[in-house]
């Protein structure tokens, strides 16, 4: 039983590496289409934190998939950390 527990964890520290790897590819998609102009305003080496709620309304299609793609992964992800009683600080 600790194999399979071992197991899913595993899952789910693999469910929040990608879904870090997707948002920053979402966001490399929407710095060099809908959000263009928002990168030129930056120079090299500023930051800015984006959030899940900034793809909310984008009107790019594939924003739009990715963002429901992220919210699926997500919510996989809390499922079964509490199916399983696991806190995502004991993976």
């Amino acid at each position: 039983m600790e194999n399979y527990k071992n197991a899913i964890r595993e899952v789910c520290v693999t469910l929040s590496k990608s879904r870090n790897e997707i948002i920053t590819s979402m966001i490399n998609v929407a710095m060099n289409g809908e959000y263009q102009e928002l990168d030129e305003v930056f120079s090299n080496g500023d930051m800015f934190s984006f959030e899940l709620s900034h793809f909310a309304d984008c009107k790019d299609e594939n924003l739009k998939l990715l963002h429901e793609l992220i919210q699926k992964l997500e919510s996989t992800y809390d499922s079964i950390l509490n199916l399983n009683s696991l806190d995502s600080n004991d993976l």
